[in-house]
Parts: C-alpha cells; sequence; structure tokens
C-alpha cells in the first residue's frame, strides 16, 4: 500500500476518535485528530489538483459533491448572525467537515487497493473503539466518572458516561454511548455488507447493549430482526423455497407508512386530542424518565414552531437558531437543539433546507431503485433506513465520521466491489 493509502487509512480511523483534544481545550473547541488530519487531507488534495493536467471524476462522486454544495450554500445563505461566533464556529466545522469528505473520497477514487482501506478501517476501529472502553471499565471500577471527577490529562476524557456510580455507558472514542452504539451499527451492517468475518458479530452486539443507549439499541435490534429475516430468506431461496418481494409492493407499502407517519404527526401536532395525549404521556414519564420528557417536550416546540410561520416553514429560522427555543430546558446554553437531526435541520433551514439535507440519503435510495438491485443493495438500504432512525433521536451533522458513512452509501451504490473474502479478515 502507498503512503496516501495508510493516511487515508489513518483518517479514516481517526474521525471515530473525539475523546482527544489536542489543543487541550484552548480553542474553545475540541481540536480531534480527525479535525487535524482534515487540513492534510484538503492540503494533499489541492495539491494533486494543481499537478494534474486532468482530473478524473466519477459521475456518482461529483453528484456527491454537487449535494454536498448545495447544503453548504443553504446553511450559509440561511445563517441566524454573522456576530455569533458558536454559530460561526459551527458552520466553520460543518464547512471542514464537508471539505475533507470530498477530499478524503476523491483520494479514495484513485487508490487501488479500496478493499483492503474499507477492510483495515473496519477492525483498526473496532480495536480503538474497545481500547477506549477497555480504558472506561478501568476507570469506573476505580471509582472515575465522567462530569464528576476532574480528568488525569486535559487532552484527552479517559472517564465513562454512567448511570449514577452503578454502571458505566461504554462509547469507545466518542463523547456520547448514543454516537458509540451508532457507530458500532454501522460497523455490523459494513461487516455483513462485504461478507467480513463474523468472529466479532457477537462483540459487537455486545458493546452495543453496553452503551445503555435506548435509541442504539433499538436502531441496532432493526437492523439485527432485518438482518436475520434477510438471511432467513436467502437460505430458503437457496433451498429452492420461492418467496417473492414484489416492488410494486415495497413501493406502495413505503407511500402507507410516510402516509401513516404524516397522519399521525397531525394528529397528535395540530389537533386538541393529540396535545392532550401528548402531555399525558410526558407527564407520566417526566418523574421516572426526564430524558424522555425532555424529548418529548422539545418535539412538541419543534412541531409548533415549523408551522407557525409560512416563511419560516419554507426556509427556517437560520442555522444555529435551535437555541433560542430551546431555552426552557437548556437555560443560556447556545449549544441546545431539538435532539433530533431531521427536526433540528427543518427548525433551522427549512423545507429547503430539509430536502436538500436528506436528499444525501434519499438519491442513493432512488438509485438502488432505478437500477433494481435490491438484493444486491440491502446492506446498503439497511445503512440508509439505520441513518434515518438515529436521525429522529440524534443531531450527528457535525461529526466527520457521519460524514464518511455517507459518503461510503454514495460510493457502493455505484461501486462493483460487493465481498472481501473471508480469508482476508482478521
Amino acid at each position: 500500500m502507498k503512503l496516501l493509502d495508510k493516511l487515508l487509512i489513518l483518517f479514516f480511523v481517526s474521525v471515530t476518535i473525539f475523546r482527544i483534544d489536542l489543543a487541550s481545550g484552548k480553542l474553545g473547541f475540541v481540536l480531534t485528530p480527525g479535525l487535524v488530519l482534515a487540513f492534510f487531507l484538503i492540503i494533499i488534495l489541492l495539491t494533486v489538483l494543481l499537478l494534474s493536467n486532468t482530473v478524473k471524476i466519477s459521475v456518482q462522486l461529483l453528484l456527491f459533491s454537487i449535494v454536498l454544495i448545495g447544503i453548504a450554500f443553504w446553511f450559509l445563505a440561511v445563517t441566524i448572525s454573522f456576530k455569533d461566533i458558536i454559530q460561526i464556529r459551527r458552520l466553520i466545522l460543518f464547512y471542514i467537515i464537508i471539505l475533507s469528505t470530498f477530499s478524503f473520497f476523491l483520494l479514495f477514487h484513485y487508490s487501488a487497493h479500496k478493499q483492503q482501506i474499507i477492510h483495515k478501517f473496519i477492525f483498526t476501529s473496532l480495536n480503538v473503539y474497545l481500547f477506549f472502553s477497555a480504558l472506561q471499565i478501568f476507570f469506573f471500577i476505580n471509582g472515575k466518572h465522567y462530569g464528576q471527577h476532574e480528568e488525569i490529562f486535559t487532552f484527552i476524557d479517559l472517564y465513562p458516561a454512567s448511570i449514577g456510580p452503578y454502571f458505566p455507558r461504554l462509547n469507545g472514542g466518542f463523547i456520547d454511548p448514543n454516537v458509540g452504539g451508532y457507530f458500532l451499527t454501522f460497523l455490523y451492517i459494513l461487516i455483513y455488507h462485504f461478507n467480513l468475518s463474523k468472529s466479532r458479530i457477537w462483540l459487537i452486539s455486545l458493546l452495543i447493549f453496553l452503551t445503555l443507549s435506548r435509541s442504539a439499541i433499538i436502531t441496532f435490534l432493526f437492523v439485527l430482526i432485518c438482518n436475520h429475516a434477510y438471511l432467513y430468506w436467502l437460505k430458503h431461496k437457496d433451498n429452492g423455497t420461492t418467496i417473492m418481494i414484489k416492488k410494486h409492493i415495497v413501493y406502495k407499502t413505503s407511500i402507507a407508512l410516510v402516509a401513516f407517519i404524516i397522519s399521525t404527526c397531525f394528529i397528535l401536532f395540530y389537533t386538541p386530542i393529540g396535545e392532550r395525549f401528548l402531555d399525558a404521556i410526558s407527564a407520566r414519564l417526566g418523574n421516572e424518565d426526564n430524558s424522555t420528557s425532555i424529548h418529548l417536550g422539545l418535539f412538541q416546540i419543534a412541531i409548533k414552531k415549523i408551522f407557525d410561520n409560512p416563511v419560516n416553514f419554507v426556509i427556517g429560522y437560520g442555522f444555529g437558531s435551535s437555541f433560542l427555543f430551546t431555552q426552557s430546558y437548556f437555560p443560556d446554553n447556545k449549544y441546545g437543539n431539538f435532539h433530533s437531526e431531521l427536526i433540528t435541520i427543518f427548525v433551522e433551514t427549512g423545507l429547503v433546507g430539509f430536502i436538500l439535507f436528506i436528499s444525501v440519503l434519499i438519491i442513493p435510495l432512488i438509485q438502488i431503485f432505478i437500477k433494481s438491485t435490491l438484493r444486491k443493495s440491502f446492506y446498503i438500504i439497511l445503512l440508509i433506513i439505520s441513518i434515518f432512525l438515529q436521525n429522529i433521536f440524534y443531531q450527528q451533522y457535525l461529526f466527520q465520521y457521519y460524514w464518511i458513512i455517507i459518503g461510503f452509501i454514495w460510493y457502493l451504490t455505484s461501486t462493483k466491489i460487493s465481498n472481501i473474502q473471508n480469508s482476508s479478515a482478521t
């Protein structure tokens, strides 16, 4: 493998490490290893472009870059305030992530060792996750909890999140157990997609449950059930049993599901009966599960703001504006949001921004249906659905790994790379 290939692997793995701040908190934001390597990737790409007479780029990568540019432009156009340093910092971070994602995939496109890069990433990132989780268990056993004790070093968070003093919530190199669980779900899907060794599947499953994240566990259970149902179907199909899944059934089911979700949301948030129902649930869960009641409350606020004004419905209230509406739950906090990526994007950037944003997942899905490659693309579809589920419960668009995973959805949708032989897995 060339030096550039090794740099791509290093960057790929580094975007899964959020617990290291190379600036030790002196810059006002977390300077992660992935963020530092992002600058190197961008510089390398610019150098390659300057020295090359011609640049070959696939149609898929070009389309992906156009969508990213559209999202980046709209976020800039509707930014709430250019005087608010926090929001400007978020916007700059988003631009760096987008540029480094494009740089990674353009350089990856030129690599002759694509399979090895993906393989190395999957198992190296899992080992990194295990390393940080082992440290968290060690410090938890020794009575150290995140946010309750001063860290040993200023450049790294070693202590785990926990449920009181009773149980740690393992999250590997990520800053939040939810994100750790989501990432492990991605690894689970990629291992099956590339037909890699399944020897660590049990470990990935265990680590997901040890995040104690309800949203991550629910998403993983959905993926687990779908995967085993698919494998069962393949087994019986190979044995001569015919199980037909017609495309028109998929279309009708999808339309019915979308109609059901829209009508349910309308009843819940736009009728007196629905409002009383949500208030009852919120009151019921308020004393026992503060997190759940907060999520429900934020969801109600967001829906009301979305439909409050036709203009804001279309263009939103401005990129970075969520904290203005979440003060009742997060007072004096400019980082407050609705704890749902789909909701936050709709409130801040309106229908236009929402359509642009979800197009990064919808377009590959449409391509799969057009090409009639449902069976070959099963795990890509599962990856897309899992991201949608995660976006309901969490906000990840300022995480580098998130956009790399989305980029791979685009890449895998058009590439002929399908399997890495089991013999090559470690």
